[in-house]
């Protein structure tokens, strides 16, 4: 089990390396042990600044970022593997997206429903507690457009097309009940916006696909814990998450 969740996990961060409604990462090294194999958490997730590569099927192009995007989601694991922590979960919660750029664009959705699914685990074990896991994820969201304001132009109404793709690498220190850690991840978002007066696609993708990030676990009780996070690079966003093992 543990040489293929290996395999895979390398296999897709190699394709990724080759070719944000943003979540956080976490530590796939860290597990809140209950009575089962069922957990939940309570994630709250705000970002602020991250470049996008704006295209219309037009020819206009323009860069633009993130001016904030606010997440709640409930996330339902389930333990497949004790050893290795190996576990998939589900994210269900809310989003909001506001983008921007400096020549007057402006794209602002509702607050709607958002989805994705995961797999994570530990890859490698050594002394001191010392451990290598890894994440991938896959989030999903159709917001509505409330605000479409470019060149002077407002259109109310469309809706956002929003997939996040990401594979992350993570290494971690149990120091008691203080567990920190630190990772790299690699990320595709891709944005699409069907513009119904001008019959065209509004196409965004993530300008930075590699980005940084570092927390802490911090177990409050044996089936209980807060997480507290930063990424950087390819965004800038925090975190903080609570955990629980039923």
């Amino acid at each position: 089990m543990k040489s293929l969740l290996n395999l895979v996990i390398l296999g897709l961060f190699l394709m990724f390396s080759c070719c944000a409604d943003a979540a956080p990462v976490g530590n796939p090294n860290f597990y809140i042990s209950g009575d089962s194999p069922l957990n939940i958490s309570m994630e709250l997730d705000i970002l602020r600044g991250g470049d996008i590569d704006f295209c219309a099927g037009n020819g206009v192009t323009a860069k633009m970022e993130y001016e904030s995007v606010s997440s709640f989601f409930l996330k339902m694991g389930y333990l497949l593997e004790e050893r290795n922590n190996l576990q998939t979960y589900f994210r269900l919660g809310l989003s909001e997206i506001d983008i921007v750029d400096e020549e007057g664009g402006h794209i602002d959705t509702d607050t709607d429903l958002a989805y994705g699914i995961g797999l994570s685990g530990i890859l490698f074990q050594f002394a001191n507690n010392v451990k290598i896991g890894a994440d991938i994820s896959y989030l999903k969201s159709n917001p509505e457009v409330k605000t479409y304001a470019w060149f002077n132009v407002e259109n109310i109404g469309m809706e956002l097309d929003y997939q996040e793709f990401e594979i992350a690498l993570v290494i971690s220190k149990e120091i008691g009940s203080f567990v920190p850690y630190c990772g790299i991840k690699h990320s595709k978002v891709e944005m699409e916006i069907p513009d119904n007066s001008l019959t065209y696609q509004i196409k965004m993708e993530n300008e930075d696909n590699l980005g940084v990030f570092a927390g802490f676990d911090f177990l409050v009780r044996e089936d209980s814990s807060l997480n507290l996070e930063g990424r950087f690079l390819d965004e800038q966003a925090f975190s903080i998450v609570f955990h629980f093992g039923f």
